[in-house]
């Protein structure tokens, strides 16, 4: 166990004795101390003794406020934990059982995030351990899952906090982003169905979700000791609703029966087969904006660094465009050209998928037609 995870684990225990500095926050700066011996370069041990002293300092900042002695005021999080908490129990626990329809869109957007930060997580750990330069390969990930993360309220990207031992479970924080990924659709599922007069189809997006957050809950429990939020609201707006409808969801809602992420995949068509069905051109032009917006986000965070080489985000840009494109888009898409034409002639030589390859080579080509004379000109 890393120190962070043991520091985490102490302060879930309970408070410590005030005014005596915990051991493992001493092991921490000693590693500190001897890592920076070293010429100053990124590893993973470094950046989890960090992590560890931060969230110890902003806790003993939180005791120096104008309520130090109020146990029930949660600390400040560090790291990922972006935007207010949700409401609380007396305990300091989030009121899940609280999450009504309402929210139903935001939870759905926060697992897809979710899932983008356990494949970067991965892909993360990966590229430090290939010796990756950090400002180069590795910083522009850190800031734009950072900072899509302080957009959305209350999204905790807890696989995305520093750990030793997420190249050893690679596959299980992988099966993970494949989950969260389950779960956002069968939420959608739910939305598209929720409103409809004959209920067989509401039901399937029940049994569904039901057990996509069950198998949600699996694969987190592989990776993490606590539970994931967004499950837990999942698990309750489920409950609550089977309540309210007097309707009996018979498996995956205890812990006795769990679902099998192994599954996953089935369960996830499932759900998108049932929204091409019930709401098809909705459901295809969700895909299709959804896939625009994280192109124009990563071309966007190019242009602000001025960077046309930054392989993070034209790797995204690049599958975005190309599932937009796999919705049935043309690849000479005015809006796409124009998206992708100031960088076009950077770009048009390296190894890309097919469809963005043809995008380029439009680009380009509009680019050529422009820069010849009209006839119009050639005649004066």
């Amino acid at each position: 166990m890393s120190a962070r995870d043991t520091y985490l684990c102490q302060q879930n225990a309970g408070p410590t004795t005030t005014g005596l500095i915990p051991t493992v926050i001493r092991d921490a700066l000693a590693q500190i101390v001897a890592e920076l011996s070293d010429p100053p370069i990124e590893k993973p041990q470094l950046i989890d003794a960090l992590a560890t002293v931060n969230d110890w300092l902003s806790v003993q900042k939180e005791s120096g406020d104008e309520r130090p002695h109020d146990r029930n005021v949660p600390p400040r999080n560090s790291g990922f934990q972006t935007h207010e908490s949700p409401a609380r129990t007396d305990s300091g626990r989030p009121r899940h059982s609280d999450v009504s329809d309402n929210d139903l869109a935001l939870i759905a957007e926060r697992c897809r995030l979710k899932a983008e930060g356990a494949r970067w997580a991965v892909e993360r750990d990966g590229l430090l351990r290939e010796g990756a330069d950090f400002s180069f390969d590795v910083r522009p990930g850190d800031q734009d899952i950072i900072g899509r993360a302080r957009e959305l309220p209350n999204c905790f990207l807890w696989m995305n906090q520093p750990r030793s031992d997420i190249w050893s479970r690679s596959e299980s924080y992988l099966l993970l982003a494949d989950c969260f990924e389950t779960l956002a659709e069968s939420i959608e599922a739910i939305l598209a169905t929720t409103d409809l007069e004959d209920r067989t189809h509401f039901m399937a997006a029940v049994e569904m979700m039901a057990e996509a957050q069950s198998g949600l809950r699996t694969a987190v429990s592989r990776v993490e000791s606590h539970p994931d939020s967004d499950q837990q609201m999942i698990y309750y707006w489920l409950r609550n609703r089977a309540n309210q409808d007097r309707f009996y969801i018979s498996r995956f809602m205890k812990i006795s029966d769990p679902a099998d992420p192994g599954r996953n995949d089935d369960v996830h068509d499932r759900a998108f087969e049932l929204l091409e069905l019930v709401t098809p051109e909705q459901h295809l032009a969700t895909q299709i904006e959804r896939g625009m917006t994280k192109a124009r986000h990563h071309v966007e965070r190019v242009a602000i660094a001025e960077d046309a080489s930054d392989e993070y985000d034209w790797s995204r840009a690049a599958e975005s465009i190309e599932s937009v494109i796999e919705c049935g888009i043309s690849c000479d898409n005015e809006e796409l050209v124009e998206l992708v034409a100031p960088y076009a002639e950077q770009l048009v030589d390296q190894a890309w998928p097919q469809g963005f390859k043809d995008l380029l080579a439009n680009a380009l080509r509009r680019a050529s037609d422009d820069d010849q004379p009209s006839a119009a000109d050639r005649a004066a």
